[in-house]
């Protein structure tokens, strides 16, 4: 019986989580509003078949059957698998159901018993082991009947009787020495012995069990009218396969089942139609201006204002006190999806924002520029052991080469001794600023200057009004307009019951965000759907579209004045120091090319909060000057003199960037410089 104890137990545990499962979707339904589908609610006759294996665990308390010989000590029990196979019937009386069946079923076991003795040899008697065996070969045919109860809307334990008549009776016996010694027989000379096959001596005819067990109903279509019910029962036997020994067959069976519903009757006829609805008319107009004053031209324009932005990168990544892993600001992406990033996540957004991206930046361009060579260098703070540098490094070399896939032969980790990161270990900002990897580039491709533009519409007039009518003889519930520049939603605006009025007529400032001057001239037009507390809807559309045409324009700052504007972020100065490193002197040669005669430049240098603030301000002014002076040489002789430069200090600057951050520093040490130039209206930039 151990085998039955050790499948019980687990069928058990299997038992418990499918009905713990059960258990939550039933609850999770309820509790969302939504009433079960119980496979107890509506039930009806329903037939099929099963099928399925048996594990036939035999019980026996008897040395030999009548009239054969044997010298087993005792038959105990006994294993062997089967098979089963059922007509079903099932008859509903909710919240329980009786099933019936007509199976047979095949109680196949093989009753063995070890027994320790001793046999004849060449050199005498012999230690051995004899095995005593019954095979029997066993089979029913019989009916049963089971009430099933459900335990949850889909799990159905059952219990019931099954009688039977034996169909197959037969046994082989043999006693045999065991392989385990290869030498020494019994008496006769012969390895077996008290082999015997037949009939069953006194085999009962009928067999008689207690049945009980579990099912499973799965739906095979959306109105279960098939279903698969896999169920697993244990049949506890009540009569002996001999009516002069203890032998009897218990079995554990394990199958499907698949039943059909009674064929339900027809549906009744539909019901006769509902009355008409109540009335729901609703139109809608639209007009250029404001709703108290509408203009009579069916024209809109607009001009499309360009800002572009380019800023210089630092190569650098920070780290927190004593940490190995970059900062949690950082953007990094998971192995195998660099392919995700694009350099348009750099069209928008601050200049912090962007340096948090800058491990992908620079990962995408080694990529991309493959003879590219890249040296890490590593720093640390004076309240850092120094052995982290290194793990820092590696910790940006393992990302470079596992997310964006870079040779390590192209990565190198070099650790230096700045004297200038023992001045900045004077302060806290300076230690802090100490913690990061820097990069060194062997092509200024990878650490170029990134750019980005702003794109802003100015409407003539500014706004549209709309002018709806609703005729709702049931009330309005709701009313949503949507106004569309060519077929696309660029605004929704939505009313209730408790805010709908009969004067209702807006006026809206237009937006086509998400377009381009290629997409004009444009209709605009709006569509309204009203829906009535009676549930009906209407949709209409206006019948006289406006027409959106458009121009080109960038501006000046806040005027309308026709012109260019394109600002450059040169970041990165050094602590103390006015120099531009090879970054911003890249960018300064970019305003020099772009400048024309008649621009305007503005150049602006800035400090962060870390040092003296009197020396800070000068050196803010410093970094102007120099930027100014690099232009200077740079600019063509022809047209130097006819370009307005206006350099100044912008002080200490700590609102354009948060200077808590070692970043927010290092990019407010840096000079703006903003190129204004003529530009003439509908041209091309």
């Amino acid at each position: 019986m151990s085998r039955l104890t050790v499948v019980l137990i687990a069928f058990v545990a299997l038992l418990n989580s499918v009905r713990s499962q059960d258990l939550f979707n039933e609850n999770a339904a309820t509790s969302s509003g939504i009433a079960p589908d119980s496979a107890a609610t509506g039930e009806r006759f329903r037939f099929g078949a099963a099928a399925g294996g048996s594990a036939n665990l035999h019980s026996a308390g008897f040395v030999k059957l009548p009239g054969t010989p044997s010298c087993c000590p005792e038959f105990t029990g006994g294993f062997g698998v089967g098979a089963y196979g059922a007509i079903v019937a099932q008859i509903p009386f909710e919240p329980v159901r009786l099933s019936l069946r007509a199976s047979f079923l095949m109680h196949n076991a093989k009753l063995s018993r070890s027994e320790e003795t001793t046999v004849e040899g060449e050199t005498g008697p012999l230690a051995a082991s004899i095995e005593h065996t019954i095979d029997g070969s066993l089979s029913s045919i019989g009916l049963d009947a089971r009430g099933e109860y459900a335990i949850t809307k889909r799990l159905w334990g059952s219990l019931g009787m099954r009688a039977g008549m034996m169909l197959q009776k037969n046994f082989a016996q043999e006693e045999r020495l065991s392989d385990e010694i290869t030498v020494g027989t019994f008496e006769n000379g012969k390895r077996t012995r008290n082999e015997f096959a037949g009939d069953i001596p006194n085999a009962s005819p009928i067999t008689a069990a207690i049945v009980a067990g579990f099912g499973y109903d799965l739906p095979l279509d959306d109105v279960e009218n098939f279903r698969l019910t896999p169920e697993v029962s244990f049949a506890f036997a009540l009569t002996s396969v001999s009516s002069e020994v203890q032998w009897k067959p218990h079995a554990l069976t394990l199958g499907v089942a698949v039943t059909r519903e009674w064929p339900r009757p027809p549906p009744p006829p539909p019901p006769p139609p509902p009355p008409p609805p109540p009335r729901l008319e609703a139109t809608i107009a639209m007009h250029a201006g404001d709703a108290s004053s509408p203009m009579s031209s069916r024209e809109l324009r607009t001009k499309e204002i360009v800002d572009r932005w380019y800023s210089s990168v630092v190569p650098a990544v920070f780290f927190d006190s004593a940490a190995t892993t970059v900062a949690p600001r950082y953007r990094l992406l998971p192995e195998g999806s660099s392919g995700k990033f694009s350099l348009e996540e750099f069209k928008s957004g601050d200049l912090l924002e962007h340096h948090t991206n800058v491990l992908n930046l620079i990962g995408y361009r080694m990529r991309v520029n493959p003879s590219a060579t890249l040296t890490l260098v590593p720093s640390v703070s004076s309240d850092e052991p120094a052995a982290i540098a290194e793990e820092r490094a590696a910790t940006v070399r393992d990302y470079l080469t596992r997310v964006w896939r870079v040779a390590e032969d192209r990565l190198a980790i070099e650790t230096t001794d700045d004297p200038l990161r023992r001045a900045k270990d004077q302060a806290a900002d300076g230690r802090q600023e100490n913690r990061h990897v820097s990069f060194r580039v062997s092509d200024p491709a990878v650490t170029a200057p990134v750019n980005s533009q702003l794109v802003q519409w100015e409407f003539e007039p500014k706004n549209i009004s709309l002018t709806p009518s609703i005729l709702a003889e049931a009330g309005v519930r709701e009313a949503t307009i949507d106004v569309e520049v060519d077929g696309r939603v660029v605004q929704q605006l939505s009313y209730r019951s408790d805010e709908w009025r009969p004067d209702t007529s807006p006026t809206i400032p237009l937006s086509i965000e998400g377009m381009s001057l290629e997409d004009l001239p444009a209709p605009v037009s709006a569509k309204m759907r009203v829906v009535d507390n009676t549930g009906n809807t209407v949709v209409t559309e206006v019948q006289d579209p406006l027409r959106l045409a458009g121009a080109k324009e960038v501006r000046v700052g806040g005027s309308t004045a026709d012109a260019r504007r394109i600002t450059y972020q040169l970041m990165g100065f050094s602590l103390d120091s006015p120099e531009l490193n090879a970054s911003s002197l890249e960018l300064v040669r970019e305003i020099a090319g772009d400048a024309r005669s008649g621009a305007r430049i503005t150049i602006r240098g800035y400090a962060d909060r870390l040092g003296i603030e009197n020396r800070n301000r000068n050196l803010a002014r410093k970094r102007a000057e120099a930027t100014h002076a690099a232009l200077k040489s740079l600019l063509a002789a022809d047209i130097a003199n006819r370009i307005f430069i206006d350099a100044a200090g912008g002080g200490i600057e700590t609102t354009r960037f948060n200077n808590e951050l070692p970043e927010g520093r290092i990019l407010t040490r840096g000079v703006t410089v903003v190129l204004e130039q003529p530009e003439t209206v509908g041209g091309a930039e």
